[in-house]
């Protein structure tokens, strides 16, 4: 113990040496791709540990108090947690956020959740060691795994003749051939989309790959093993739930008057001359008629600035279509001043198809998250979201998109524009005006928290931030940021980052059943 002793505090006075002589800043500028790449960091160093052990905590309490079945339940059909992101997705004020970054930081995300697959797969090879001649897989798995073999056996590396009497390790195996795949897709793309060559026998999408994890399963349950089932492998499926395959859900934010440049610019295309000049009343309705007939435009005709626009559409349509339709999360317009701030950000999106009126009938494949940040905008805010929710061709398309409107609520800026106290309680009063007016429209509303890591940016512990929200603003689901400076305090080693989980869902419980305590 001497000598154990005397070498760890060797390394220790090594660490601080060499911290008093290193650069207390960076010598260059970092680029956004440095920030993609710190970003993901603290999902490998811990997240992905941490997430199973969090849900085992939470699923252990209520078996404690509420009974053995909501074991189940909870753990196989729903993620509570979820995590979303703008690195490489927020270009306000950003210029070298472009949208080929925007792609790129996507399947940078996709290669970090894939190779976490592939090595938690890998490892239930090794785990899943059953043989035919001691249980009975399920008749459903075993059709699934003569299919596969039938379907993919051309396709695998090399063969198994090892695993002649081990289904699921038959099984697992082409599920880590098909995960190779899908990464190598991933991988192609990161060089150069336009190259990617569709693997045939590729993962689709995160819910094949979780169909097939719970059919091993339910078939290791059905023979009686439960606790090979529950252990690793549904570790498996809990990642699988919480990430799918792209691991957060990338947000794009950008500022408001940049939309309205962009559309006085394209609405010219249409006849209207004078966008500028009208008035919030004109504009609300020239937007809403221009979104229901969906007119075509011709970019070719438009200036780069506004072609870069558009080309963020075009993005988040190809996200959801490559990657998966939950990979883009809410598109953020910070300074909302006005409704017509909404509505030009949903014009756009219908001119890239991701929104209007088709077929008889109304879709919308994009969420907006309007930004109030400012005093004077949270003082507005009731008139400006009574104005949206009054216009029927919003309302339509909020209801075809699941009828929940996120808002978004800026603790930095309403700070720095009038100090702490006028702050916390312009907040406080906003969020209970939005509130009363999602009830009176009959939605959804979810509260985006904008906080930082000090108590002037609205920092402090998520416990007691969660609870300090008005009573009746928590309806079982609440979002908000981690700024960079405190990620790595929380979420840099295991132990933290299930305390911080623990503790944020803890104060979601309590602040949903309206008490403050």
């Amino acid at each position: 113990f001497i000598h154990q002793e005397k070498s760890i505090k060797t390394e220790i006075k090594t660490l601080i040496q060499t911290l008093w002589k290193t650069e207390e800043m960076r010598p260059q500028r970092p680029e956004v791709t440095m920030e993609i790449q710190n970003g993901l960091y603290y999902f490998r160093t811990s997240l992905f540990q941490s997430i199973p052990k969090t849900y085992r905590r939470l699923s252990n309490a209520l078996v404690r108090h509420y009974g053995e079945e909501l074991h189940d339940t909870l753990l196989r059909e729903h993620a509570l947690i979820r995590f979303g992101s703008w690195i490489g997705g927020d270009r306000d004020g950003n210029p070298y956020v472009t949208p080929e970054l925007t792609m790129h930081a996507m399947r940078l995300q996709q290669e970090t959740i894939l190779q976490e697959y592939i090595d938690r797969t890998s490892s239930l090879i090794g785990d899943l060691t059953h043989s035919r001649s001691f249980c009975l897989p399920s008749d459903a798995f075993e059709e699934k795994l003569e299919a596969d073999e039938e379907n993919y056996n051309r396709y695998l590396e090399e063969n198994y003749p090892h695993f002649s009497h081990a289904p699921y390790r038959r099984k697992l195996w082409i599920m880590l051939h098909r995960l190779r795949a899908t990464l190598m897709q991933v991988q192609q793309a990161l060089q150069d989309e336009s190259l990617v060559e569709e693997q045939p026998h590729a993962y689709r999408n995160e819910e094949e790959f979780l169909e097939d994890l719970l059919l091993i399963h339910e078939s290791l349950t059905g023979h009686g093993d439960e606790e090979a089932a529950d252990a690793r492998l549904l570790d498996l499926i809990m990642l699988t739930r919480t990430f799918g395959f792209f691991l957060s859900r990338l947000d794009i934010r950008q500022e408001s008057t940049v939309h309205s440049d962009a559309v006085a610019e394209i609405v010219s295309q249409a006849g209207i001359d004078d966008y500028a000049g009208l008035d919030e009343s004109e504009r609300c309705s020239v937007l809403g008629r221009l979104i229901e007939e969906g007119p075509d435009i011709d970019r070719e005709q438009l200036s780069r600035e506004t072609r870069e626009v558009i080309a963020v559409f075009d993005v988040i349509a190809a996200l959801r279509e490559r990657v998966s339709p939950e990979a883009i999360g809410q598109y953020v317009i910070s300074m909302t001043h006005c409704a017509s701030h909404i509505l030009e950000l949903m014009w756009l999106a219908s001119l890239c198809r991701l929104a209007g009126y088709r077929d008889n009938s109304w879709y919308c494949h994009i969420r907006i998250s309007p930004l109030f940040e400012t005093i004077d905008d949270l003082s507005h805010v009731e008139q400006v979201m009574t104005r949206l929710l009054d216009e029927p061709v919003y309302r339509e398309l909020l209801k075809a998109s699941g009828n929940v409107q996120e808002i978004m609520l800026g603790y930095s800026d309403s700070c720095k524009d009038g100090g702490i106290l006028a702050s916390g309680w312009n907040l406080y009063e906003a969020q209970q005006k939005i509130i009363r007016i999602a009830r009176a429209h009959d939605i959804d509303c979810r509260l985006f928290h904008g906080r930082g890591g000090t108590l002037g940016r609205g920092g402090g512990p998520t416990h007691d931030a969660i609870l300090s929200q008005p009573a009746g603003t928590v309806h079982g689901q609440i979002k908000f940021t981690e700024q960079g400076e405190v990620l790595s305090d929380k979420y840099s080693n295991q132990e933290t980052a299930v305390y911080e989980l623990s503790m944020g869902i803890t104060g979601l419980l309590k602040a949903s059943r309206g008490e403050g305590k």
